[in-house]
């Protein structure tokens, strides 16, 4: 979309991607554990309702920053607004323990204040799509891409790090507040969070030209140097050469991935801790060293691209690679009935937590909830099957799929004002998370999680048939558009 990328502008946003993600996975790992040793009377339901509820502060937020994005055409003041929310969410989040009375509603709280800051902060797909070429667009979403998968990988490593030096009480702080292996990811987002806000930054700023169109003018802003243009473009209405169909797969695809999304942040922790037998602390270092698998896979993926190595496969056909890998895991880890065994009940939950301190030993036999009655039929998975299969085909399938559907994205759209259109291409993954963690949470709690994996292999199936009956029409704009001119 312009004559020359923008890069010092490209490295300021990858920054602000590697302090949320550096939040999504910490505290994703650790959020129900700590929830439900705050509060005994909080169930995987509620959970799946503080997902979603948040969800749609994520959706209000992506709706709005879209909107404005393309009215300022400057991202930096969205986002910047973004780490806002999570400073306060991050507030709440290591405070819930001052809040005796109500702590699942404070949980709540931050949870939606976090969803509110994610939809902000996801405007930078917008920011990299307006500020790089086309030609180096793949490179510029990998840069982002690899800044996420980096905080995957390295927010939990130094979670569990940390966790390790911490007293197994935890350590007291100022105005009763604790830092324990449950609060420590608050206090990181919150570090990162500040950090981001008084970041220096790029803007872009509009001008009208003769005939109406807007120009767009990149101009760089920091506290010790005037404004100066680096780059001009002119950016079209809505071109009749979109192709509309194109743009509605993709959309069909962004919920696809969101769905896998949905399953990793909001049940893998507690359908672990059911199905392996684990309390709350293991299912913390096991989640955390799980997702930091992933995004150690994802990483790799991201290095793969910006040195050109898998940039010469299309983005189609990676993205018809990561349906596959996708459907691989969900068929592999399904609870088949050949799978001899039963998932065991917990026997004893007796944990003493005063003032957000643990005070005596755990004494957790894990297993399945005894309000659960479809653990004498559902089979346990094994250990080892499940979580390299998670980490190879999720961790896999979840960077390089959705990296190359963002470009593909950007690409198929063309040069137009991209603001409102990613705005509801990531408003559309949002609606997944959304009605997803509640919908899958109360499908768990009554029917286990048999429907829930029969729900993916379906759609993934459809899916990949759906992407290779509209395989010619996937392609960029500047290459649809010559195809349209020459008809």
């Amino acid at each position: 979309m312009v004559d020359e990328t923008c890069w010092k502008s490209i490295y300021v946003v990858t920054l602000i991607c590697l302090f949320d993600a550096i939040r999504m996975s910490t505290i994703g790992s650790s959020a129900w554990p700590y929830l439900n040793i705050m509060d005994a009377d909080a169930t995987e339901e509620f959970f799946g309702y503080s997902k979603s509820i948040s969800s749609m502060g994520n959706i209000a937020a992506v709706a709005v920053s879209g909107y404005v994005s393309n009215k300022l055409l400057n991202t930096s003041p969205l986002m910047i607004i973004g780490k806002i929310f999570a400073l306060m969410a991050c507030v709440l989040y290591v405070s819930i323990n001052l809040f005796p009375m109500a702590p699942r509603y404070i949980f709540l709280s931050a949870d939606v204040l976090f969803g509110i800051s994610t939809g902000a902060v996801s405007i930078w797909r917008v920011h990299v799509a307006m500020t790089s070429t086309e030609k180096d667009r793949g490179k510029a979403f990998s840069m982002a891409g690899l800044a996420i998968s980096s905080g995957v990988t390295f927010g939990p490593i130094l979670m569990l790090v940390i966790g390790y030096l911490l007293p197994r009480t935890g350590i007291k702080l100022l105005f009763s507040l604790n830092l324990t292996i449950y609060t420590i990811p608050g206090y990181l987002s919150a570090i990162g969070s500040i950090t981001a806000i008084f970041l220096p930054g790029k803007r872009c700023i509009k001008r009208m030209s003769t005939d109406g169109q807007f120009v767009i003018a990149l101009e760089k802003t920091d506290s010790s140097s005037s404004l100066s243009t680096t780059s001009v473009e002119l950016l079209k209405p809505m071109d009749k050469s979109i192709d509309y169909l194109a743009v509605c797969v993709c959309f069909l695809m962004k919920m696809t991935f969101a769905t896998s999304i949905v399953y990793l942040m909001t049940l893998s922790s507690a359908y672990t801790m059911t199905v392996f037998k684990w309390t709350g602390p293991q299912a913390v270092f096991f989640t955390s060293l799980t997702l930091g698998l992933i995004g150690f896979m994802g990483i790799m993926c991201n290095v793969g691209y910006i040195l050109g190595i898998l940039s010469r496969i299309s983005e189609r056909r990676w993205i018809l690679i990561a349906l596959s890998l996708t459907l691989v895991f969900y068929l592999a880890t399904y609870p088949w009935p050949f799978i001899q065994g039963s998932i065991d009940y917990e026997t004893i939950k007796n944990i003493a937590f005063i003032n957000g301190t643990i005070s005596t030993e755990q004494i957790l036999v894990g297993g399945c909830n005894p309000t659960f009655g479809w653990c004498d039929t559902t089979p346990p998975i094994n250990i080892y099957v499940y979580h390299i299969l998670v980490v190879a085909c999720m961790g896999t399938a979840l960077p390089i799929g959705q990296l190359n559907l963002d470009i593909l994205y950007s690409k198929v759209l063309g040069p137009i004002k991209q603001g409102t259109m990613q705005g509801i291409f990531i408003g559309i993954g949002d609606l997944v998370n959304m009605v997803g963690p509640a919908l899958i949470s109360k499908i768990y709690t009554l029917y286990g999680p048999k429907p829930i994996w029969i729900f993916n292999m379906v759609v993934m199936a459809l899916c990949i048939i759906l992407w290779l009956v509209c395989y010619s029409r996937m392609v960029p704009f500047a290459k649809r558009r010559i195809s349209v001119e020459a008809k």
